[in-house]
């Protein structure tokens, strides 16, 4: 009996050692041979073909494209929003939370290709009713299980598992560039409705300004009532737009408090003048291919079929019969004979099993897995095609909204000085009211457009670099 319990110990013993080394192998990724990173370089060539192998960019830019908002804005203001927005975001929250998450399950998957080892005991009492004579049981087993994972069903469990952590870890980064992106954005569209207001509520003086001096100029007689009416329509006509442009600033303050994660109604600091940029700093170096190959959704997108592939490999080997060893060393005793090493019962087995017949669902699971992988594909081709899509649009923004700057600012100046002309010749009595509030609305038309060009070329600017991907 103690040669059967020694062999049993010494089986259990190897079983527990076996699984130590092979658990550690798959912590440190030494034992798997075909883990995510090995099949995310299986499918590196997987990007289409049509995807263009060089982008021209904007030749206005020169330098190494930026590689964080910090390079692209001066603005100390907007630089303390963005660590407000990157360490407050709930959504941000959420996505690492999510990454937790996934990294437990990669644990779990990872654990079940450990061995298994439980102990149990019991320890009573009975007795007759007949007479009062207590005898004394008891039960300790100990039992060993480990899953060989012949046909590779656990570790293509670990690579899915590894890869979908790969997948979230992608998303938070993805995440965080497009919170950041957004935050530049808002911060920047409520710093031009800020401007904006104020230009509004400038005019809107002005042309208070006008209708006085209008009123007594019409009351001396010395113009027509159709003057002194157009300039009082005018005036009403800026009241109307201070009220709209008012809302506009308050609503872009709020959409800005919202991706601080600040309340609806907080005071939020905001500069004078919108940002400068530093330069005309975005752009491609490498080529297009790099450069979306390197977002982040593009690479969750091929994490994706990392995954497809890994869960295929995982359902393909679960309709394989499946083997598993065990062994257990207990068995029944009375307390006094706890440690009599001859109560004992050791057990070994080795078990097989297998699906016979499920009418057709194991193939109906395969057939499922192999779709979901042509839909990941799929959705990795798309997601390629559209981040081209999106790069190439934002670079075109870009020089769009460089060139309409360039041109507003020029009309800029040449409609502040029509308006100091046409102010002169009024006040000499060669130019009627009419001809200086026609000027008038001109220059602020053209001022307002150049603060809205001017805040759409570095939203734009932030779309380029979102869009171009992170260095990496």
């Amino acid at each position: 009996m103690n040669k059967v319990l020694q062999r049993t110990l010494t089986f259990l013993a190897i079983i527990l050692i076996t699984a130590c080394q092979s658990g550690l192998s798959a912590l440190s990724g030494e034992a798997l041979d075909e883990s995510a990173s090995a099949q995310q370089s299986v499918l590196a060539d997987a990007i289409p073909d049509t995807l263009p192998s060089a982008f021209i960019s904007v030749q206005s830019q020169t330098g190494p494209r930026a590689s964080t908002l910090a390079s692209l804005y001066s603005d100390s203001l907007l630089m303390t929003y963005l660590d407000r927005a990157a360490g407050e975001s709930t959504d941000l929250a959420t996505a690492r939370l999510r990454l937790e998450a996934a990294e437990a399950r990669l644990r779990q998957a990872r654990a079940r290709r450990s061995f298994s080892l439980s102990a149990s005991g019991s320890l009573g009492a009975a007795t007759g009713l007949d007479d009062i004579d207590f005898s004394d049981e008891g039960g300790v087993s100990l039992s060993a299980a480990y899953d060989p994972d012949l046909f590779g069903g656990l570790r293509a469990g670990v690579r899915s598992a590894e890869a979908r952590r790969a997948i979230q870890s992608a998303e938070l980064e993805r995440l965080q560039r497009v919170i950041l992106s957004r935050t530049a954005q808002s911060y920047i569209a409520a710093v031009a409705a800020d401007a904006q207001l104020a230009l509004a509520q400038e005019n809107f003086d002005f042309l208070g300004e006008t209708l006085r001096v209008s009123r007594a100029r019409f009351e001396a007689g010395d113009i027509a009532r159709s003057d002194y009416a157009l300039s009082e329509a005018e005036y009403e006509n800026s009241r109307a737009a201070l009220a709209a442009q008012t809302l506009s600033a308050r609503d872009s303050s709020r959409a800005l408090a919202s991706l601080l994660n600040a309340f609806a109604d907080e005071e939020l600091a905001l500069a004078t003048t919108l940002p400068a940029a530093s330069g005309l700093s975005v752009s491609i170096q490498s080529g297009a291919d790099q450069a979306v190959l390197s977002r982040w959704d593009v690479e969750a997108a091929r994490l994706g079929v990392v995954a497809a592939v890994a869960d295929f490999d995982a359902t393909r080997a679960a309709t394989l019969p499946s083997i598993s060893l065990s062994g257990r060393v207990g068995g029944g005793l009375s307390i006094s004979d706890l440690f009599d090493i001859d109560t004992y019962v050791s057990r070994l087995s080795a078990s097989i099993a297998d699906t016979i017949f499920d009418g057709d669902g194991e193939t109906a699971r395969i057939d499922e897995a192999k779709t979901a992988i042509d839909l990941a594909l799929v959705a990795y081709e798309a997601r390629a095609r559209e981040a081209y899509r999106e790069l190439t649009s934002s670079f075109d923004a870009v020089e769009v909204a460089a060139a309409r700057v360039t041109a507003l600012q020029a009309a800029s100046v040449a409609a502040e000085r029509a308006l100091e002309l046409e102010t002169i010749r009024f006040d000499l009595g060669e130019a009627i009211l009419l001809d200086v509030l026609t000027v008038q609305r001109r220059v602020n038309s053209i001022l307002s457009a150049r603060i809205s060009a001017e805040a759409t070329y570095l939203q734009a600017l932030a779309d380029a670099d979102l869009a171009s991907g992170p260095v990496r």
